[in-house]
């Protein structure tokens, strides 16, 4: 089942554009699919600014994501407004 859903879950991405962009509060863990038993891609620094994106339905809270060209999610908690004129990647150092 978790296959089909990670199967089906790239197949939206791939269908998906862009939506609004974030900036990370804390370092974030980046996840393959949403839900904290799932797999950690890697970690995302704090301060940086991240593409969501539209079009996805997910469980509870998890957002979807495009970071380094990789498609996954980030617990929304982890998530604020962007501030200033960061770009999309770019960490800010903080």
């Amino acid at each position: 089942m978790k296959k089909l859903f990670t199967l089906i879950s790239v197949f939206l991405f791939t269908l998906s554009s862009f939506g609004q962009t974030r900036m990370t509060k804390a370092a974030v863990n980046f996840r393959s699919t949403p839900g904290m038993e799932d797999n950690i891609i890697c970690r995302i620094p704090k301060g940086t600014v991240l593409s969501m994106i539209s079009g996805i339905i997910t469980c509870r809270h998890w957002v979807p994501i495009r970071y380094n060209g990789k498609l996954g999610f980030v617990y929304e908690t982890y998530l604020k407004p962007k501030s200033g004129k960061e770009t999309v990647g770019s960490s800010s150092g903080q």
